[in-house]
């Protein structure tokens, strides 16, 4: 009897262990990052009351690391043994709290949201080396925000804040500006239409770049793939509210104005001249 138990024992474990190693497997890491003003408008969406933790400044927001498989969502929640501990990352908590920041305000601990994103993807990164523990894993994603941060990589593609684009041009402004590899988007919409929700940087297991074809939904996620719809990026926390196109516009007004008023003046003064001559 106690030798049938033993039996029995050994094959549960080994079959629990051949299904968390399988539930691990992946092919490559798929890096978001969420426009939180986007977010804030998607979190509203569902109750009028909900609020909105926004900070000033113009930075996407870390959404996680994600351990992925080709064309599929997951794996996830890939080891129930592991805890998340708050204490192992006080250490970094001002650069988590500015930069994996949770949008969904006042309705639980500020550390809700981290632990989601370990339990959920951060335990199915575990094999890698440089994500292997809480800490690591979100040093990582702290790492890879500095390095990606698609604030700067729209920026770079002249994509801004307050203008409309179709969704080939924020695919294109993110793949020229990492060199030639393509982010997968997302989007939401509302009563005004389409706006951008999130991008996401598609690497290999050793962190190197790659395009993101493989993502479930492919480049444009749930984003219309018409040249014609246009999808909104909308101004962020702290903006002015004066969209680049009214600034260029601008400036352009005032520098044509500047050139017409020095033509005019030099006009003026050539006649002058040319009257003072006349007299002489």
């Amino acid at each position: 009897m106690e030798r049938s138990l033993f039996i029995l024992s050994v094959v549960s474990l080994s079959i629990f262990s051949l299904a968390t190693a399988t539930a691990a497997e992946f092919d490559f890491l798929y890096f978001t990052q969420v426009w939180p003003q986007s977010a804030c408008e998607k979190w509203k969406e569902g109750n009028e009351n909900h609020t909105c933790n926004l900070r000033n400044g113009q930075d996407w927001s870390i959404h996680g690391v994600w351990p992925t498989k080709d064309n599929v969502i997951g794996p996830l929640y890939c080891d129930n043994t592991t805890h998340f501990d708050p204490e192992a990352i006080k250490s970094i908590l001002p650069q988590l709290e500015a930069h994996w920041i949770d949008v969904h305000g006042g309705h639980h601990s500020k550390y809700q949201f981290w632990k989601h994103e370990f339990l959920k993807h951060g335990t199915c990164a575990e094999s890698i080396l440089e994500l292997s523990t809480e800490l690591l894993y979100f040093q990582k994603g702290l790492e890879l925000h500095e390095k990606y941060d698609v604030s700067q990589l729209l920026i770079q593609g002249n994509v801004h804040q307050g203008s409309s684009y179709n969704a080939e041009s924020f695919i294109n402004a993110v793949n020229n500006s990492l060199g030639g590899y393509a982010p997968a988007l997302e989007c939401d919409t509302d009563s005004q239409g389409h706006f951008l929700y999130q991008v996401g940087i598609c690497l290999s297991k050793s962190f190197e770049l790659m395009s993101c074809e493989s993502v479930k939904g492919g480049l444009y996620g749930n984003c219309p793939q018409s040249t014609n719809s246009l999808i909104r990026y909308p101004y962020g926390p702290g903006s002015s509210g004066v969209s680049f196109g009214v600034v260029f516009v601008t400036l352009l007004c005032m520098v044509l104005f500047a050139g017409l008023g020095y033509f005019l003046y030099s006009k003026y003064l050539n006649h002058r001249r040319l009257a003072e001559y006349n007299r002489i």
